[in-house]
């Protein structure tokens, strides 16, 4: 039995030196997509900041406390197994030809930085001090921990 598919047109109707450009940024392509409504909002005012010379607004950072030793090679090959099953999250956004584009990269590419610190809470209530004094603000831009 053979099984026949037909091709998906492509949702971005790009030239072939546009292409081009694009891989040579991304290596080699799975999709390029429009933008949502929604991710051209979010883009425009990256753009604008950018302009202005404001740093990624969009960028993000995340702290995780952990017991114990951490092992980074298999917290990396976690965070590449999540970027492989979910490749919107591997997403590149560009200008191209005057519109912008998302490019889904066909292989994910995981970029980790890991720092860590030893804290040492030698009692229940050492831990309830550290706590307390560690708090964030209601006013800090997280408000929580």
């Amino acid at each position: 039995m053979v099984t026949v598919e037909a091709a998906r047109p492509p949702l971005v109707a790009l030239t072939d030196p546009e292409i081009a450009v694009l891989s040579a940024s991304f290596g080699a392509i799975r999709d390029i997509l429009p933008l949502s409504p929604l991710q051209e909002g979010f883009f425009y005012h990256l753009q604008m900041a950018n302009e202005s010379g404001e740093t990624d607004l969009y960028a993000s950072q995340s702290r995780s406390r952990v017991r114990g030793s951490l092992d980074t090679d298999r917290m990396t090959d976690a965070i590449s197994e999540l970027l492989t099953r979910n490749e919107n999250l591997t997403a590149g956004f560009v200008t191209i030809g005057g519109r912008a584009v998302q490019v889904i990269p066909e292989t994910a590419r995981s970029r980790s930085e890991w720092s860590g610190r030893t804290v040492r809470v030698p009692t229940p209530e050492g831990s309830k001090r550290h706590w307390r004094r560690n708090a964030a603000h209601l006013s800090s831009p997280t408000g929580h921990r």
